[in-house]
């Protein structure tokens, strides 16, 4: 079969001049088949598309070495705080606006969560003192629809 035209299906394939071992498997290649492999690279692509938009999607925002600006919370807000910062932050979560200096860049909610609390008193002691932080957003906007949410928020010791 060294170098000989193989007919399968009316379409005729040059045999490559190798020899194949008995060990081996050789599987022919069937012009049908091309539009399953089409089908499943495009799948392939799709999911790896799908992957690159996801974590476009789940970017935060993170501003590092800056003092807690301002605060807010009222009853009318519901139960979470406006935090903005000395500086924006670098990125935001898809969901919120472009970040400048001069409005909110993250709410933090108040529930009964020990994590909350931590996190809400340590924003009020660092605001108080002036201490720098760094704020990294959580990707999303939980408690406000254009605003990203606190993920973390670390005190910045120099």
């Amino acid at each position: 079969m060294k170098g000989e035209e193989l007919t399968t299906d009316g379409y005729a394939m040059k045999l490559p001049n190798f020899r194949i071992s008995r060990r081996e498997i050789a599987l022919p290649i069937y012009p049908r088949a091309w539009g399953n492999l089409r089908m499943k690279s495009s799948i392939l692509g799709s999911m790896v598309l799908g992957a690159l938009l996801s974590c476009q999607a789940l970017a935060n925002g993170a501003a590092d070495n800056v003092t807690v600006a301002e605060t807010a919370i009222g009853r009318g807000y519901g139960s979470f705080v406006f935090i903005r910062l000395s500086g924006a932050p670098s990125g935001s979560a898809s969901c919120a606006g472009t970040p400048v200096a001069s409005s909110w860049h993250f709410t933090l909610a108040l529930d009964d969560t020990a994590s909350s609390k931590a996190m809400y008193a340590m924003l009020l002691s660092a605001q108080a003192s002036g201490q720098k932080v760094r704020a990294v957003g959580a990707g999303a906007c939980s408690e406000f629809g254009t605003i990203e949410s606190l993920s973390t928020l670390n005190f910045v010791t120099e």
